[in-house]
């Protein structure tokens, strides 16, 4: 098993492209607004990764509108 880290949703879809994941975790508190969950769309509208297990994590106490989208 190997562990890849991005810094980005877009660093994250690139290595993505190029490697095959079995699972991904996604901090819904990226940096960029909604990058978290842009990423976790990102997966899911790819036919390789449609049925990807992802855990969604987060360190806020309170997301709102994120969470209930």
């Amino acid at each position: 098993m190997a562990v890849h880290d991005g810094e980005s949703p877009a660093e994250a879809a690139k290595l993505a492209n190029i490697l095959r994941f079995d699972a991904a975790v996604i901090d819904l508190a990226m940096p960029e607004e909604a990058a978290g969950l842009n990423l976790l769309a990102w997966f899911r509208s790819h036919r390789h990764y449609r049925t990807l297990p992802v855990l969604i994590l987060t360190g806020h106490v309170a997301l709102g509108e994120e969470v209930q989208e």
